[in-house]
């Protein structure tokens, strides 16, 4: 936006689908035209994409860690280290766990919505069903289940992306 672009441009860029984005802008408009708040919206948004283009230097490139990410799956050998000691957990080393931890990871460094990390995009692409892997991370992630075996699990998953994303 600092560049002139359109908002569905910037959500092309971001990688964010544009029925996606497109969605969002309608329900940010049906809620701040009728109030008059748009325009504070906009200038919002503009006075941050400036100071963004200004702070070059603190900028991250999140489309350079989406891309790179875009294949990446969590190594067998992390994913037992986090998994570790966690008895309570039901099928930790399953398929099901190496996805949810993958998008989960995705999402944490890539500050995406885990919805549309590769792992998830992957399944939609070979038309098989997403739910269980919206449901085991809705179970992690839902603040009643945030205890116990499931609160660390959760916890040694963002200190995990939270390393990947600060890099070697």
């Amino acid at each position: 936006m600092a560049g002139g672009g359109t908002w569905p441009q910037c959500a092309e860029i971001l990688g964010i689908p544009r029925i996606t984005a497109e969605h969002s802008l309608t329900v940010l408009k049906r809620s701040l035209l009728p109030s008059g708040h748009w325009p504070l919206l906009d200038v919002a948004v503009e006075t941050v994409a400036k100071e963004l283009d200004t702070a070059a230097a603190l900028r991250v490139d999140f489309a350079a860690r989406r891309r790179t990410l875009s294949t990446w799956q969590i190594p067998a050998e992390d994913l037992e280290a986090l998994t570790a000691g966690l008895t309570r957990l039901a099928r930790v080393d399953s398929p099901l766990t190496q996805s949810v931890v993958t998008a989960l990871v995705w999402a944490r460094v890539t500050q995406g919505d885990y919805l549309h990390s590769p792992t998830v995009e992957a399944l939609r692409q070979a038309q098989q069903s997403t739910k269980l892997v919206v449901a085991a991370i809705g179970q992690l992630q839902t603040p009643s289940n945030r205890r116990g075996a499931r609160l660390r699990f959760l916890l040694r998953i963002n200190d995990y992306a939270d390393g990947l994303a600060s890099g070697p």
